[in-house]
């Protein structure tokens, strides 16, 4: 999705792992316009494909994903691997949360998923200590539903 515009995917869209979460959760906050324009995109992209009978399949990966290239902190590395220069720790952080989430949701970093199995794990086995362990440290986390209502 990198040269597609908003609103503009292929068939398979990639996702940082601790995004599978956001996304349960975001309510149309964000860091810019385009950010949050790109971000309901991608939302009612997925969902929409919860209604096929094919649902849409998502890249299960670590670093800058199709929601991150239309956020203002986004830096570009000569690896092509996108990092978050929000903060000098935030891409720290959010590998940590990446990783939690791999783990948890027992997922590989490169490969391939239907968004709908995803989903289902999700709803299936977050519980509250898991929710606050790995989105504890989260900035969003007082605007996201998904987090707020296991607190």
């Amino acid at each position: 999705m990198n040269s597609q515009k908003i609103g503009e995917y292929s068939d398979t869209i990639r996702i940082r792992a601790h995004h599978l979460l956001c996304i349960q959760g975001f309510q149309g906050k964000g860091y810019s316009a385009d950010f949050i324009n790109n971000m309901n995109q991608i939302i009612y992209f997925l969902n929409e494909g919860l209604l096929d009978v094919i649902s849409k399949k998502i890249k299960v990966i670590n670093h800058g994903d199709d929601i991150c290239t239309h956020c203002p902190h986004l830096e570009k590395t000569h690896l092509e691997k996108n990092i978050c220069s929000q903060f000098p720790e935030s891409e720290k952080r959010i590998k940590e949360m990446d990783d939690l989430t791999i783990n948890l949701l027992k997922l590989e970093c490169g490969q391939e998923y239907i968004y709908k199995d995803i989903l289902r794990t999700i709803n299936e086995i977050i519980s509250f200590s898991q929710i606050k362990n790995i989105c504890g440290h989260c900035s969003w986390n007082k605007d996201c539903l998904f987090y707020l209502k296991f607190i």
